[in-house]
This record gives structure tokens, sequence and C-alpha cells, in this order.
């Protein structure tokens, strides 16, 4: 047992073998976090399920990125961490500011960063009008991306000082949103829209075609971004065919229209009651903007309490369990002057392909 500088007091009952982690390398643990009177609060045993974090990247606290750091694979310590190097003087759900912290550790293994040798691959840098530049690895096969089209990537993101910020490989997960809906930064759109399946390319962004003059998470205002992407597959919009077919149409007098194209099984939903359906949303223009189909993934929500626009809770209650309708929504009931995230322009009507799945009990 001993004292860091920093104030933690390790005891080692297990040493482990092989290497220390480096900063950057994903680490897989399993833990027990209790106070010092032993009463605990946290367990990743009892949720049968390890903790991975990327090692000095400030995703856990300090105590454990510096205990972690000394550990070798199989290895078991008790971390006692002082407040300053845990939470502080704030509160943690279960832990009370100014908790001093003791955690047993078991350290299960240690995951190196992914590294493309094909982003090694020298090639041109092109750059176009906007200030991107890129650099093409490898071409990829078949048709680009169409707008509206979602598209599945890996990427790895760095500075120009080198510092890598995100990784979608360090996950293991890739990112996948849909082209021309601005859903991403002005230099992915651009970018990646050009893009083949199975392409590498690496992405010189600007601060103009990035985040600009704001900060986000770990990227300084005014930075330049590059970007490793490799675009792995594309997906193509989910159409239901039966919103194509001719539909009872019916006013409301708060401006809604409500076309239906099936019926369902007569019962509404009554406010309080939680509802699930799948929808799309389209502009006036045609584009679709946002697709629960296209996730793969129902949205649900309860009517009646105002949790989603006007026009929804509206017409929701109209709708019965197996309907499909085309909903036209004008600005006052929908997202008003303003519009919404910089995708639903200012005073704009909508169109929202919904189809009710199920309602709660």
């Amino acid at each position: 047992t001993y004292t860091t500088d920093s104030g933690i007091i390790i005891s080692d009952q297990v040493i482990g073998e092989g290497q220390y982690p480096n900063k950057g390398d994903r680490v897989i643990v399993h833990y027990t976090g209790k106070f010092l009177d032993g009463e605990e609060f946290d367990s990743s045993h009892k949720r049968g399920q390890p903790f991975e974090f990327i090692l000095s990247s400030g995703s856990v606290i300090k105590g454990w990125d510096e205990g972690v750091a000394s550990m070798k694979v199989g290895g078991k310590r008790t971390l006692t961490i002082p407040p300053d190097l845990a939470y502080g003087s704030r509160d943690r759900g279960k832990i009370p500011a100014n908790s001093t912290l003791v955690f047993d550790i078991e350290l299960i293994d240690i995951v190196k960063p992914f590294i493309d040798p094909d982003f090694s691959i020298q090639a041109d840098t092109l750059k176009s009008s906007s200030g991107l530049m890129v650099i093409n690895h490898k071409p990829g096969i078949g048709s680009v991306p169409n707008k509206g089209d979602r598209v599945v990537v890996h990427y790895t993101g760095k500075l120009t000082n080198g510092e890598k910020f995100d990784s979608s490989y360090d996950r293991d997960l890739p990112f996948e949103f849909a082209i021309g809906m601005g859903q991403v930064i002005q230099g992915w759109e651009e970018g990646i829209s050009t893009m083949k399946p199975g392409g590498k390319r690496t992405l010189i962004i600007p601060p103009e075609l990035g985040y600009g003059d704001r900060a986000a998470g770990k990227i300084p205002p005014g930075s330049t971004l590059i970007f490793n992407v490799e675009l792995i597959k594309i997906k193509e919009p989910i159409i239901d065919p039966d919103f194509s077919l001719p539909g009872k149409e019916e006013r409301f007098e708060s401006g809604l229209t409500i076309i239906t194209h099936v019926q369902g099984d007569g019962v509404n939903p009554e406010p309080g009651q939680k509802v699930k359906v799948h929808y799309r949303l389209l502009l006036p223009t045609g584009d679709v903007v946002d697709s629960s189909y296209d996730r793969g993934q129902p949205f649900s929500f309860t009517v009646g309490v105002g949790q989603v626009i006007k026009g929804w809770d509206e017409a929701l209650q109209q709708m019965s369990r197996g309907q499909k309708c085309s909903l036209i929504i004008p600005p006052e009931i929908g997202y008003g002057a303003s519009g919404a995230g910089g995708v639903i322009p200012p005073s704009a009507t909508l169109v929202f392909e919904v189809e009710l799945l199920d309602i709660a009990k």
C-alpha cells in the first residue's frame, strides 16, 4: 500500500501481467465503488457488464485515470480517492459532495487504438472552392449518396497538433446520419457526399466549415479539424407505399389537416396515455428532415401533455392503432416563426407521415 503525490492511496492485491496502458487506449475493468464506511454505491459486477473507457480522455474522474494507468491486465487494486480527484464539492447521484471514494478495480483488458494503414496511402490533396481539403486514400465502389440517404461511417477526428478528440473506431460503433439534412457540420456534408461505399479519405476542414468560433467538447474555438473517414455503406430512405394511397381528408379549426390512408381499430388515445409511432417529416419542398423508419426505432411519447408540438398532440388524439395518416401542420401549431434546430425553417408548414403502432393501456 502506498500514497501517490496527488493523494490517492493504492493497495495492490494482484499485480497483473504485461504492459501498462497508454494514453488513448481503451481499458476494460470491473469495479465496486464504496464509501469510507464500506457502504457500496455502485458495482459493474452486479450489472454483469464490465465498464470501458478511453484512458486520459477526461471521460472518468481524475483518480481513475491516474489509478488505472499504472495497472496491468489481470491486476486488482483498491483506490482510495480524495474528493479533489473524484467529484469534489458537487453531489453525484448517491455520492454526497466532498466524498472520499474507495474503488476495488480489476483490469480485464487493454485495447489499443485502431489504426487503419489505408490512411497512410499517399495521394494528392484537393482543395474545393469552399476551403475543404480532401485526400483520397481509397476510391470505393458504386454510387455516391443522394440527398436524404443515410450513410454509415467510421471516423477518427484530430486537431492540427495531432491530438485525437473523437473516434468511432475506438468505440467500435459506426456513426450514421442523413446526407443533406443539416445533421452534421458542413465539411462533413460536402466531403462525404462525393464518397462511394468502401472509400476512405482524409477531410481537412477549416473552422468556417466546422464549429467556427465556438468550442465543441474537446475542440477549441476556431479549430481546423482533420477527419479520417471510411464510408461503410449507404442506406436509401425507407418509404411506405401506403402513404401514396388516396385518403380521406379532414380539416380542423386549428389549421391541422389529417389525410387518412389506412384506417385503424377505431380506439383513440386519451390525454395521458403513451403512444408509439413511426413517422417521416417532410418540408414543403419534399425534403425529408427526419425519419424514425430510417433509424429503425419508433418514437414514444405521452399524448396531450405538451411533450410534442401542438399539431401532433391534436392529431394523435384523432388516430387509432394501425392508422396511417399524413398530417399537414401549419407553423402556428408546429415550430412557429423560429423554426427548429437549423433544419426546420422559420414559419414552415410541415408534412408528417405518421403510423400509430400502439397505445399503452
